[in-house]
């Protein structure tokens, strides 16, 4: 097993893993597989699509703050003791959901852990500006409830109004947009991302970042079929893959939100100090997501958006900015993303549309 990173079209760090014994089932033609199918020593995963299996690793990374070599030695199938504590805290959080929460998830590995490889079972002492709790303590008051906002729809219609209309985005056949992406630790990589219809291709050049660098990463796809190379070779897409590249693109969502957003509702909160509308939805039908809308001028300023593993949740919040018109439609020229592996900042170099592209570019290249 390999692992690298792909940024995504909004900046999004997404994991690749290369294997040569499994990519997306799905888009194979065969039936789906669960992980002890497609992967050898699994002891209490059984039953896990093959596909959550390194989202639920990445969940593993963010709950303890570690890499992947904090469990595992050498080939990523071996035992190791680290490997088998593991096992038993699955077994354990399983067992406390099921018997104290009547099967619910409630309790996971970062309800302890918090970052922590090693959970903090005894509090710190108290600070000079401690306070003792009283019922309006912060973590005492009860949440307000929120109020409604106008219906989901009319918030996407406004949306829709803010990139320039329908008969505007029409008449975009095809976008490329090229940007720029600064991690954390200050590194710097170049990304071109291309949409055209259904399909799209995303490719990025420079520094990827820990805990592999290289110089160049693709991601493509058509329709529900897709692809991604690196220099380990090429894979297909994993089943939540390209949904999300398809949500984190602002085009595709504004043009098809009607088809790929469901059990939508809208309320007023606050963001930053100012009133948004907020919509809660279920993007194709297994991504939950929230989206928050400026209510004047109908502009989308975060979008947070959670996927399901074997253990939890690994959630993503993006925060646009910087809002420019250019050949007709308003875009964000500047972004913050932040998910359980890292952040990072992005900003629009080049922005073009209805230039020519090729439908090869998305087809899938050798192996």
């Amino acid at each position: 097993m390999r692992t690298s990173w792909l940024i995504t079209g909004s900046g999004v760090l997404l994991v690749l893993i290369v294997l040569s014994s499994v990519g997306s089932a799905a888009q194979r033609g065969v039936a789906p597989q669960n992980v002890e199918d497609a992967f050898k020593n699994i002891k209490v995963l059984n039953g896990t699509p093959a596909d959550q299996l390194f989202p639920t690793m990445q969940f593993f990374e963010a709950s303890l703050g570690v890499g992947c070599e904090f469990c595992h030695s050498g080939a990523r199938d071996a035992d190791t003791a680290r490997k088998s504590k593991a096992r038993d805290m699955v077994a354990m959080v399983r067992a406390i959901n099921r018997e104290s929460f009547n099967g619910a998830r409630v309790v996971t590995c970062y309800t302890c852990h918090r970052g922590a490889a090693r959970p903090v079972e005894t509090p710190s002492p108290a600070p000079a500006s401690f306070s003792g709790w009283t019922p309006d303590s912060i973590n005492g008051a009860p949440d307000p409830v929120p109020a409604p906002g106008p219906p989901p729809a009319d918030v996407l219609k406004k949306y829709v109004q803010s990139l320039g209309g329908d008969a505007t985005l029409a008449k975009i056949m095809t976008r490329v947009v090229r940007y720029t992406v600064t991690d954390a630790g200050g590194r710097v990589t170049n990304v071109e991302r291309i949409s055209k219809e259904d399909s799209g291709l995303i490719v990025t050049h420079g520094v990827m970042g820990d805990p592999m660098q290289y110089p160049e990463a693709t991601m493509g796809w058509s329709g529900k079929a897709g692809w991604a190379r690196s220099v380990f070779g090429v894979r297909d897409l994993r089943g939540y893959e390209i949904p999300e590249a398809k949500l984190q693109d602002s085009l595709y969502v504004a043009v098809h939100w009607n088809e790929i957003l469901s059990a939508s509702e809208s309320t007023r909160v606050h963001l930053g100090g100012q009133e948004v509308y907020q919509i809660r939805a279920q993007a194709f039908e297994q991504i939950p997501i929230v989206m928050l809308f400026n209510e004047n001028s109908g502009n989308l300023l975060r979008l947070t958006y959670s996927l399901e593993t074997a253990i939890g949740q690994n959630l993503t919040q993006i925060d646009y900015s910087d809002f420019r018109g250019v050949l007709g439609t308003r875009v964000p020229f500047h972004w913050t993303v932040a998910n359980s592996v890292g952040s990072s900042s992005v900003s629009v170099v080049d922005f073009a549309q209805n230039t020519h592209v090729d439908d090869v570019r998305f087809a899938k290249p050798p192996r």
